[in-house]
């Protein structure tokens, strides 16, 4: 089955959890499903396996793309809830993550009704996740954000264009992050 990655912000979406979409929370709308030019950037995955070296590398292109550090939280949108419902555009991305860039697409010519059917489906798949009836939502943790980057990149984080707050972020912690890796790699974390 195919899935599309999105990048949310599942707190801003609390308070509209089990209501319907008249009653959503605008702050969720146009702080979560911010479009740039009509469109909403999501990635094409076969797997729900967030550990899986495709979907990895998804992290690890949304990662590249962020102004400050911080946590990343995906959700894995089942392909029949997209296509054929919402324009969709592929069009590979310009990431330093080159092998991942052939799976990007937009979600495209957003208007007020396309936004309302993003956010349903949001809401609708946070509701199934509450219920334990999926595994479509998954977090790193900023460490986790920054370990997965430093295992990628080793000590060249600082040439291959990653923001600059980032990059500090990672200079500051560049100690627990080699610590969290070799945790991660003893399979203790």
């Amino acid at each position: 089955m195919t899935f599309y990655v999105r990048k949310i912000a599942k707190n801003k979406w609390a308070q509209c959890i089990n209501l319907p979409l008249d009653a959503y929370n605008s702050d969720a709308i146009t702080g979560c499903t911010r479009t740039n030019q009509k469109k909403l950037s999501v990635w094409r995955t076969n797997s729900t396996n967030i550990n899986e070296e495709h979907n990895i590398n998804i992290l690890l292109a949304l990662a590249t793309t962020m102004d400050s550090p911080g946590k990343i939280e995906v959700m894995l949108i089942p392909e029949d809830r997209v296509e054929g419902v919402l324009p969709l555009t592929h069009k590979p991305a310009e990431t330093i993550i080159s092998e991942i860039n052939e799976f990007h697409s937009d979600i495209s010519e957003l208007d007020y009704r396309g936004l309302g059917i993003i956010s349903s489906i949001i809401v609708d798949i946070l509701n199934d996740n509450n219920n334990k009836k999926n595994d479509y939502l998954h977090g790193l943790t900023l460490i986790e954000v920054l370990s997965l980057l430093y295992r990628r990149f080793g000590e060249e984080y600082k040439n291959v264009g990653l923001s600059e707050r980032v990059a500090k972020e990672i200079e500051k912690k560049r100690d627990a992050i080699i610590k969290y890796i070799k945790l991660q790699d003893a399979n203790e974390v």
